[in-house]
């Protein structure tokens, strides 16, 4: 994988804010960090885009605890936001930080129809965003969870 540049995310239409809209109205103080994202260098098209929302009060990771637990409605407002379509609840994906949810689903409106996965999760003060895209009908090197896992890993080392 190979981080992307700034023009190759406008061309696709990719910016930290579109994936962090959703939780706009639970946060008061947090603001994205770390946006990056990647792309498959063996010419799958496959795209990872991970954000983090930081810092989190005590209460608002209460909140996002409680939103993840519901992971229907992860998966409703991801739809909403995103107009991805066939929505799953991805309950193989593992259990990571203090809360965390995974579902996949399918964007019929791009150019190529592409399937993908979102995962979120909060570890302490920190709410990651983890997705992945990739071209439908291929089967993808990683999940959305398995970023989130690598970023989580990470975030538990500073704990």
């Amino acid at each position: 994988f190979r981080e992307l540049t700034e023009q190759e995310l406008m061309d696709l239409g990719i910016s930290g804010s579109q994936f962090t809209n959703a939780f706009s109205g639970m946060l008061s103080q947090a603001s994205p960090q770390n946006f990056a994202a990647f792309t498959n260098t063996n010419g799958s098209f496959e795209v990872v885009v991970s954000v983090l929302m930081v810092p989190l009060t005590t209460l608002e990771g209460a909140a996002v605890d409680l939103y993840l637990a519901d992971p229907q409605r992860l998966a409703n407002d991801f739809s909403s936001a995103s107009g991805a379509t066939n929505l799953s609840i991805d309950s193989t994906a593992p259990s990571m930080g203090n809360s965390s949810s995974s579902a996949t689903f399918v964007l019929p409106t791009a150019a190529l129809e592409m399937n993908g996965g979102v995962t979120v999760s909060r570890r302490g003060q920190v709410l990651q965003v983890a997705l992945l895209f990739y071209p439908a009908g291929t089967t993808p090197t990683l999940t959305s969870s398995t970023v989130a896992e690598i970023v989580d890993a990470k975030l538990s080392n500073l704990d």
